[in-house]
């Protein structure tokens, strides 16, 4: 029914998955879509979540440079080897191959560790809850880290999530759901800050919404927000 709109995971927690499977998964549903899937990956953080799946949350971020090495090596070719800490195969066979051969994945989360990870390994870096001084901030080590390596950032997504919400004066939300409840030229005027650092997409999750529901927010968003974005 759409012919823009992509399909996206904000963010997938890679330690929690067999990255074998994971990648068969992933390359199904991208053909399923188009190829009009985007992976944003992380390494996660929620201990007891970890605990629970038997996950190796002191070896995470290990896990999580791994496990997308081994998914593009598996995307690339029907028969693929792959050799590391967690897991080792020769000669396995990956089908269906995504539809243009490969995925993009956006590298979230706050840490210099992930962004540095988003340099070596993504094809973006995604942000979240964050005001436009802590963005610029991560921003800066991102290009540090790209100028260290030398690669260029010509092509790489820098997306951020943001939580917002309609109120009649600005209040600051804590907590999970760290975010910003204003009147909409305030928002638009907050969403904007996020463009003139050079974020190219904002992905807006909806808060507060005992008196809009979600259409009824994203009805006024588009209404009375999206005209005043910069």
């Amino acid at each position: 029914m759409t012919s823009r709109i992509r399909l996206a995971t904000s963010v997938l927690v890679l330690p929690y998955r067999n990255p074998i499977v994971l990648a068969k998964e992933l390359a199904t549903l991208d053909r399923l879509c188009g190829g009009r899937l985007v992976v944003g990956v992380g390494g996660g953080w929620m201990v007891e979540e970890f605990r629970a799946l038997g996950a190796p949350y002191e070896r995470r971020g290990a896990f999580c440079d791994e496990a997308i090495r081994l998914m593009r090596t598996m995307w690339a070719s029907d028969l693929s080897s792959f050799h590391g800490e967690f897991f080792n195969f020769d000669a396995m066979r990956c089908a269906p191959a995504p539809a243009a051969g490969r995925i993009p994945l956006w590298v979230g989360g706050l840490s210099r560790r992930a962004l540095r990870r988003a340099v070596e390994l993504g094809d973006g870096w995604h942000g979240t809850r964050m005001r436009a001084p802590e963005l610029a901030e991560r921003l800066k080590w991102l290009r540090d880290f790209a100028a260290a390596r030398g690669r260029s950032l010509d092509g790489f997504a820098l997306s951020h999530r943001v939580y917002v919400g309609f109120a009649e004066r600005w209040t600051e939300t804590g907590g999970y759901l760290r975010g910003i409840l204003a009147p909409p030229a305030e928002l638009a005027a907050y969403l904007s800050e996020f463009a003139e650092l050079g974020v190219g997409e904002v992905l807006v999750t909806p808060i507060a919404l005992e008196r809009t529901g979600f259409d009824g927010f994203f009805e006024r968003f588009e209404r009375e927000v999206r005209p005043r974005l910069r």
